[in-house]
């Protein structure tokens, strides 16, 4: 009877003892969510999937993340021009954490994108491509 109340009691305070200790701390969250939105804007879906949760990954394989978010059959036969011109805008956005909250083992981030504006340079460019392409002047 004593082993059986020894063994109980030692079991009672290993449990007390880890009932009084809180989860691990969450890592700084910054560098993950930048990180992530680096890869994922520079189209790189592969280092991307590495900053997803491990139940996010347990949910989706890599291979099935990559394809969802770079469909191979949508890009064919663009000879790598969206793909260049994505990553060129990728490399001038700035990313700058606004806020986050960190409870337990989970964190939220708001982060606030900065990029330039293309709009007015791309609409140029399509209006002397156009304006070349349907000219009825002959040369």
């Amino acid at each position: 009877m004593k082993r059986t109340s020894f063994a109980l009691s030692l079991l009672l305070i290993l449990f007390a003892g880890g009932c009084g200790e809180s989860a691990p701390p969450v890592p700084e969250p910054d560098q993950f969510a930048i990180s992530y939105l680096e890869a994922s804007h520079g189209l790189n879906f592969e280092a991307a999937y590495e900053y997803l949760s491990k139940e996010d990954q347990a949910y989706i394989s890599k291979t099935d993340y990559v394809e969802y978010n770079f469909p191979s059959d949508l890009f064919e036969g663009w000879g790598g021009g969206i793909v260049s011109w994505r990553k060129l805008i990728s490399a001038q956005t700035t990313y700058t954490i606004e806020e986050k909250d960190i409870f337990e083992s989970r964190a939220n981030v708001v982060i606030r994108v900065s990029a330039p504006d293309y709009t007015k340079f791309i609409g140029d460019i399509f209006t002397q491509a156009f304006s070349q392409t349907f000219d009825n002047k002959a040369d």
